[in-house]
């Protein structure tokens, strides 16, 4: 049939998506999307930050001040 998808199209989508947490978790990216679950799940009254407030804060305990090495 034209316009419909197969169970391999569907599920190409969620590999590739788990592929990407894969590649962040890997080169030390945070995961925003299981951060906010494990918040929901574990502290659900803590307020939930944005992304850009997740990516920031995840920049500034990694980093800090300054550059980690001298060159």
């Amino acid at each position: 049939m034209r316009g419909s998808r197969t169970t391999g199209q569907r599920d190409s989508g969620s590999v590739l998506a788990r592929l990407a947490v894969v590649l962040r978790q890997i080169s030390g990216m945070p995961d925003y999307a299981g951060f906010v679950q494990h918040l929901c799940r574990c502290h659900p009254d803590t307020p939930i930050p944005t992304e850009r407030e997740y990516y920031n804060e995840y920049l500034s305990s990694r980093y800090g001040d300054g550059p980690t090495r001298c060159c």
